[in-house]
């Protein structure tokens, strides 16, 4: 029986012992992924989110707050597309003047809104519009109780 020289053995150790570091690296690795996405609480697990006001979320989406804004809740991720996202309360009277007024273009709509949504709109834009790195804007407005709308922006890049 042929038995393998001390130089083939070392080398097939030391390929064991590559690939255990390797294997070892990766699990260190994909334990620190768990220990972020626990730490923030299942959002964001690579840090790349900040609030940011409404207004600067609408700049990005080419638009602006409307007058009388309350209870404003922004913010802006950037990872692999960029995405400002958020809410906030305006008049329920001026919803539907200020969405045809600030998206002109935009796709205003009651039927095909999602379930608890009174008034939606969507607006796609060509890449670079109005100097902006934005490509659609998605705006649902929810009728609350009284005369106050709740709004929900979403606007991303590609």
């Amino acid at each position: 029986m042929a038995t393998m020289g001390r130089g083939p053995r070392r080398l097939l150790w030391g390929m064991w012992g590559i690939c255990l570091v390797v294997a070892v690296a990766f699990v260190g690795y994909v334990v620190w992924l768990v220990i972020l996405y626990v730490a923030n609480g299942g959002d964001d697990p690579f840090l790349t989110g900040s609030d940011i006001s409404c207004g600067q979320a609408m700049a990005y989406a080419n638009g602006s707050l409307p007058d009388q804004v309350t209870d404003q809740d922004c913010e802006f991720h950037n990872w692999m597309d960029d995405q400002a996202s958020g809410t906030f309360r305006m008049p329920r009277a001026d919803a539907r003047s200020w969405l045809s007024s600030t998206y002109p273009d935009g796709d205003l709509d009651t039927a095909s809104c999602g379930e608890g949504t009174d008034l939606c709109l969507r607006q796609d834009f060509e890449h670079g519009t109005a100097g902006s790195s934005v490509h659609g804007v998605r705006i649902d407005v929810t009728y609350e109780d009284g005369d106050t709308a709740l709004v929900r922006l979403s606007a991303f890049s590609t």
